[in-house]
Order: C-alpha cells, then structure tokens, then sequence
C-alpha cells in the first residue's frame, strides 16, 4: 500500500516554506514484511496398530507447521519397529482425507524432520496412523513425539 502525503500551498506557507519546497529525490517505496510469531508446539501420543489417532485440531485463524516426528518403544509392549511396520499421517479437512507422508519403519530417519515443514491449513485434523507389520497381537502399539508451531493467518 503506498501512502502519499499532501501537503497545501497554504500550510506551507503557516510552515514557512514556499511551494517551491519540492523533494528532488523520488521517494522509494519500502516493501515491509510482517511475520507472523511462531507458537510451539509439541506433544506425545499413543498409537495403536490399525486405530487412527487424532493427533491435533488447527483453529480455523492459524496454520500449523509440523517440522519433526520421532518414534518410540511404548513401556508397556517393547518391541522394536520392524521393516514393515508402517507410519502415515492424514490431513482431514472438510470430510476429505489426503495422506501427507507414508513411509515404512525402515526408511524413517527417527527423527524424521522437514526443513521447510508440513503444513496444515485452518480447520484441518491431523492423524498419526501406525501399522505393526510382525505377529498379530492386540496390544501393538507406539508412541510418537510430534513437534511443530502455529502461525496466525
């Protein structure tokens, strides 16, 4: 937005100076980016093998961007991420659902982190979703550390 001030023959004589008080230099228009202040974020959840987990709601003034996510042995069923083991995440938006990672346990860096980060829009859900690729049992599960921030829009 440029912002032009105008000045009067007539103030500019109250001010003493005469109309021919003209700037000789052209004014030079800055651009001026505001940032938006980043809130961080973090939080831990369980994940149960074939049961999508809720991981956040983004408010519907803010964005969210993910940047790492790491993965864990539960306590309570220690097992290691085998090869197969799957981990995705679901972006849920307005009934739609669109996937925005699936990788296997054994091509996930631990952590997994992005430079620029995974962004959610406004009124977004985010699910983790794991899958335990070894022998069936009813108590696989994993816990995941998530961490990110919120930008107001």
């Amino acid at each position: 937005m440029k912002q032009v001030l105008l000045v009067s023959a007539a103030l500019l004589a109250v001010a003493g100076l005469s109309s021919a008080f003209v700037p000789q230099d052209p004014v030079r228009e800055r651009e001026v980016i505001l940032i938006s202040p980043q809130v961080p974020w973090s939080r831990t959840v369980v994940v149960e093998s074939a049961l999508p987990t809720k991981v956040l709601d983004v408010p519907s003034d803010r964005r969210f961007v993910l940047t790492d996510l790491w993965g864990f042995m539960h306590d309570e069923f220690r097992h290691s991420a085998g090869d197969g083991d799957r981990v995705w995440m679901e972006r849920v938006h307005r009934g739609g659902r669109a996937v925005v990672f699936d990788v296997l346990s054994a091509e996930m860096p631990n952590p997994m982190s992005w430079k620029s980060g995974v962004v959610f829009g406004p009124g977004d859900e985010v699910w983790l979703n794991y899958t335990f690729a070894g022998e069936k049992k009813s108590d696989a599960i994993r816990r995941y550390l998530l961490t990110g921030y919120f930008e107001d829009l």
